[in-house]
């Protein structure tokens, strides 16, 4: 035989088992085919190295299936603690009204604003709120405690701050008079 013509068939035999390895990994096999028919081995070998498209798509699928199933496990955990919160605090209410008293917490704490709207107040009359991250809050404080708290440099005119009596967080510096207030 030829030459020309044993290369021709090696890189047709190539090219055939490149287009099956391929087509048994989810790839193209007409692509790899002209791959492993022009560049034998560096085709196989890339093959081999590349991952294999339908395992992934596999295991994406199965992530897909869990990732529902948790979300409809979470949905309905929070159905039954929603149902067991709110009969707990019918639960409490009725043993507030029992003894006469009123263990409700005040309205919750608002989640920081970009637009803080400061109002004057009595400042001494009011329980502080301090931010102690972007979710939590430290408190209540009292106007003594906040005060103390400044002298010792723990808090500045950029902290956050909140009290029942804002509509939203805002900073020490933009509540008016608070600034004037933590001297004293």
């Amino acid at each position: 035989m030829e030459p020309a013509l044993v290369q021709l068939l090696i890189s047709a035999a190539f090219g055939i088992l490149c287009s099956a390895v391929a087509s048994s990994r989810g790839r193209n096999p007409v692509g790899w085919f002209f791959l492993g028919f022009f560049f034998p081995c560096v085709a196989i070998l890339l093959l081999f190295v590349l991952p294999d498209v339908k395992a992934q798509q596999r295991r994406e699928e199965l992530l897909r299936r869990e990732n529902r199933k948790l979300r409809e496990r979470v949905t309905k955990d929070r159905m039954v603690a929603d149902r067991r919160h709110s009969s707990l605090e019918r639960r409490l209410d009725v043993h507030d009204q029992t003894l006469g008293l009123d263990t409700r917490e005040p309205d919750s704490i608002p989640h920081r604003s970009t637009r803080p709207l400061p109002i004057p107040f009595d400042f001494n009359a009011q329980q502080w709120y301090l931010e102690a991250g972007e979710t939590e809050s430290r408190g209540p404080f009292s106007m003594y405690d906040l005060r103390s708290q400044w002298r010792r440099g723990e808090i500045d005119g950029n902290t956050e701050i909140w009290t029942p009596d804002m509509d939203q967080w805002a900073t020490i510096a933009d509540v008016r008079g608070l600034r004037e207030a933590l001297d004293d």
